[in-house]
């Protein structure tokens, strides 16, 4: 608004001097051109204060972008430096494992090694060995002498086996007949109980009691003693 209205004295100048004289016309004219310089300079001179504040602050908004964008780097860089750490810890860990498997399957393989030498080795001189054997013939005499063994082995058993099958049938033929004497001396012990019961029932006591003491100590005296004539006959 300044400068229109500089602009606006300067023609209004104008126009006056060309009413006025030629001497203060020119001198006004002067004046109004000083007017107008320092007016346009003064714009100027506000032209070129705000466009090194503009510029100012465009360098501060590139800096301030370039400081923003060097801090993210700087973050990113300091993660990914980071990660890249952990990765190598890890890394490392499994490298030391994986040295430590090799070292161990290292063991075991010798160890291997050393068993197929040493299996190696006795084969080699169980072979010897075997080589140095004299040449196996079978004991023919033996065979023999151990096959007629067996044979009588065989006899032998057979033998004993028809005597046992013998001895058998005698011992069940001695349980049969001892059996038979068994029921007959029951038979007889019955018919003599029911003989002594009728000596007793007919008043012969005394002879029951004898005929009871000489049964219980038979086996204390020297000689045959036979008991009543009733009870030691038997007719056929």
């Amino acid at each position: 608004m300044a400068d229109e209205q500089d602009e606006n004295n300067f023609e209004a100048k104008t126009i006056t001097c060309q009413t006025s004289e030629p001497v203060n016309c020119v001198e006004k004219q002067e004046d109004a051109v000083l007017v107008l310089c320092f007016s346009n300079g003064k714009r100027g001179v506000r032209k070129s204060l705000d466009y090194n504040v503009i510029k100012q602050k465009e360098e501060k908004a590139l800096r301030d972008s370039k400081c923003k964008n060097a801090n993210k780097s700087l973050t990113d860089n300091a993660r990914r430096r980071r990660q890249l750490q952990e990765k190598d810890n890890e890394w490392g860990v499994q490298v030391a494992g994986k040295y430590k498997e090799m070292e161990d399957l290292k063991r075991e393989e010798e160890s291997r090694q050393q068993r197929i030498l040493k299996a190696k080795e006795d084969l080699a001189a169980a072979e010897l060995e075997l080589a140095s054997l004299p040449p196996f013939e079978p004991p023919r005499n033996e065979f023999e002498k151990l096959g007629a063994q067996i044979v009588e082995l065989e006899d032998n058993a057979r033998q004993i086996r028809q005597q046992k099958s013998d001895k058998d049938k005698i011992l069940a033929q001695s349980r049969r007949s001892l059996m038979q004497l068994v029921d007959r001396l029951k038979e007889m012990e019955n018919r003599n109980s029911k003989l002594l019961y009728k000596l007793q029932k007919f008043g012969a006591d005394k002879i029951f009691e004898a005929y009871k003491w000489l049964q219980e100590h038979r086996h204390q005296l020297n000689r045959e003693v036979y008991g009543p004539v009733l009870l030691e006959v038997h007719v056929l």
